[in-house]
């Protein structure tokens, strides 16, 4: 077994939601697969990793050679085999250490770039094809959790790529009686709020809706009058808003990595009514379980009562065929070697 090291600037252990989520899966599957795992948090705030055999780097300023120095030392002290990056940021200092490394990404960013720029948004940051695939090429293992863009980076001639799919447990949750009641959780990110505002003329006309997360405070809500959508807000368990619901609606129409959304949901034992673009990247099997429609008009009751209509069993088969925790240690297992 392996002495590992997750470098991350992500405080995942305090994000109930998504990639938080995402990563505290990561995190107990390394604690399993490794003889001993520490955590180096680098952040420019005052917030402190509270987990076991971790240390926090506070770096005023710009991240130097005297911080590279820092970890390289610490990696050596300590005899790290291997170093768990999660995002693409510290590609010069995963180049410099003397250890196997392994970055996760969550998205090609210039994928993202460009689907952003192809629907009149500014994306969040801009980097160049080759520059990223430059700076991914520092890591000795690249891992995506989008299975296309796994296939795309590999067809881009970049070594040590491979698909590694979310891992949580299934763990259904029960919903209400009476429904189907639809229901959408996200935070306010540029794709999320566009896809409410393009979805949102069907999304009143449902019987029931129920909406959790920052989208649900958005101010587009405030002036619908009398609706029949009940907004939850920033819950600090999503279990909380899958038992509301039956069906999860996913409206987003682009961007980039895997919407952990529909992952979550099928988590969740929760069929979904999806755009296309929202089961990008997914496995073979997906549309048994997901209502695709890309035509916001045919987001009808009807569709959403087909969608619930899903077998339990069925959700549960695609998810254990493809998202199994059994499955994801053997791919991390093979990574990390």
């Amino acid at each position: 077994m392996k002495n590992v090291c997750i470098i991350t600037s992500h405080p995942f252990w305090s994000e109930p939601l998504g990639c938080g989520s995402l990563m505290r899966s990561r995190y107990e599957l390394l604690t399993a697969i490794s003889a001993s795992l520490r955590v180096i948090f680098i952040t420019r705030s005052d917030e402190q990793c509270p987990l076991p055999n971790s240390g926090t780097l506070k770096v005023q300023g710009p991240f130097t050679e005297d911080h590279v120095d820092l970890l390289k030392s610490f990696v050596v002290r300590e005899k790290i085999t291997t170093c768990f990056f999660s995002y693409n940021i510290f590609d010069q200092l995963a180049a410099s250490l003397p250890c196997h490394t392994v970055v996760e990404i969550h998205d090609v960013l210039h994928l993202r770039q460009q689907a952003f720029n192809a629907h009149g948004f500014e994306p969040p940051l801009t980097i160049g094809r080759e520059e990223e695939l430059e700076s991914l090429g520092r890591f000795d293992r690249v891992l995506c959790i989008n299975l296309d863009e796994a296939r795309y980076l590999a067809d881009c001639g970049l070594a040590g790529v491979s698909y590694m799919p979310p891992s949580v447990p299934f763990a259904p949750v029960p919903g209400p009686t009476g429904g189907p009641w639809a229901g959408l959780i996200g935070s306010r990110a540029v794709p999320n709020v566009d896809g409410l505002k393009h979805a949102l003329g069907a999304i009143v006309r449902l019987p029931h809706v129920v909406m959790a997360g920052a989208i649900s405070e958005d101010p587009m809500l405030d002036d619908l009058g009398e609706t029949r959508i009940e907004r939850l807000g920033v819950l600090p368990d999503v279990r909380a808003f899958y038992a509301r619901i039956n069906v999860a609606l996913s409206p987003v129409r682009f961007g980039g990595g895997l919407k952990i959304k529909v992952f979550e949901a099928l988590a969740s034992g929760k069929p979904v009514v999806a755009t296309s673009h929202s089961i990008a990247g997914f496995p073979e099997g997906i549309e048994g379980v997901v209502a695709v429609e890309d035509d916001f008009a045919a987001w009808t009751p009807d569709l959403v009562a087909r969608a619930g209509a899903t077998r339990l069993s069925d959700i549960e088969h695609y998810f254990a065929e493809n998202f199994s925790v059994a499955k994801c240690r053997r791919l991390l297992e093979s990574a990390i070697a």
